[in-house]
């Protein structure tokens, strides 16, 4: 199991119609509550039409119900380690120069996806991924899990509060301070905790340590 976390776990598969191609499975019990794959999913499905060209999120193989296994099986485009694993091998801190380069990339990352009326949510280190190949030097946001919509398609219209407002959503560590009051999200909210992890990420290590402080998993 490459990983593993409370929403489900990946794994590496192969495509049976491309032996030589590689996928990554993400895999969820059928008996949660909440089938959080099959919400991914329709995110994914509205990211398809540009990813690759302003944005760069993994690209949706498949969505496979196996109701014999009772589990839900996302498909998708296989990446590279997250930044939590460079960030371990870079003793703990970037350049930066390695900082500023995310920061470019990601700010793309976010401006895609919200032209398309979605916010992340979840933003950290473990859910920005370095492609392989050629785009090994590209970064990709995954994880849609935690994901809203923030405004009507159709209307463009900021929806009252957003999807989900009054309860948290995404981690501690990295969360908005609207995130942390409840308050419905927005685009602000994916910017803020992408500022928070990258102060936190190019460090000196007094202030690092100031992000496992008990405070942060305190309501603001």
């Amino acid at each position: 199991v490459p990983w593993s976390g409370s929403y489900g776990e990946v794994y590496l598969g192969q495509s049976i119609s491309t032996p030589t191609e590689q996928v990554a499975l993400k895999v969820e019990n059928m008996l949660g509550k909440r089938w959080l794959l099959f919400y991914e999913r329709t995110f994914y499905q509205s990211l398809e039409r540009g990813a690759g060209d302003r944005g760069r999120v993994p690209r949706l193989k498949d969505y496979i119900q196996d109701f014999d296994y009772k589990v839900n099986i996302l498909v998708l485009e296989l990446l590279g380690h997250s930044l939590d694993h460079w960030f371990n091998y870079c003793s703990n801190k970037f350049s930066l120069k390695t900082v500023l380069q995310i920061w470019d990339q990601m700010l793309e990352n976010l401006r895609f996806i919200h032209e398309y009326s979605i916010t992340h949510g979840d933003i950290k280190p473990a859910n920005i991924l370095m492609g392989l190949g050629d785009n090994s030097n590209m970064v990709y946001l995954i994880d849609f899990g935690l994901a809203t919509q923030y405004r009507d398609t159709k209307t463009c219209r900021h929806m009252k509060d957003g999807i989900g407002g009054g309860r948290w959503h995404g981690n501690s560590m990295f969360g908005s301070i609207n995130d942390h009051r409840g308050v419905g999200r927005s685009r602000r909210d994916d910017l803020e905790a992408l500022c928070y992890m990258l102060i936190y990420s190019s460090a000196v290590p007094s202030l690092g340590a100031m992000f496992e402080r008990p405070i942060r998993d305190k309501r603001l």
